[in-house]
């Protein structure tokens, strides 16, 4: 779910200040609770993870290849060891629309992160 929170310049207000009278509550706000006026940086809740965007493809549109899939997690790997990333958790990569073979990325996964100690966690909905 996505929430437009970026400020009007004319207003000078949020769209959910504007429209609702008061600042929406995002569901990690609600699960994991914050003080009412607090204002808190989303540094703030994820200040010990780190998000890596996996670009496998220059065009959305085109094929993926196993080549780039490889080259990708090796990329993967160096920055997880530069940061001291000892987990990750990926959805099934590349077996979606591009229709990879799940056991040939799986095995790809098992080889790029064999000796490293990097626990991968593969979520599947």
């Amino acid at each position: 779910m996505t929430y437009r929170s970026s400020v009007y310049e004319s207003t000078d207000q949020t769209p959910s200040c504007v429209m609702l009278g008061r600042k929406i509550r995002l569901p990690c706000d609600l699960q994991f609770g914050r003080r009412p006026e607090e204002e808190v940086a989303g540094e703030d809740y994820i200040s010990i993870r780190f998000v890596f965007y996996l670009v496998t493809k220059k065009y959305s549109r085109t094929k993926m290849l196993y080549k780039n899939l490889w080259q990708t997690l090796w990329n993967l790997r160096r920055e997880m060891e530069f940061h001291h990333v000892k987990k990750l958790a990926v959805p099934k990569l590349a077996c979606g629309l591009d229709q990879l073979n799940w056991r040939t990325v799986r095995n790809m996964l098992e080889v790029v992160f064999r000796g490293t100690g990097v626990q991968v966690l593969v979520c599947s909905y």
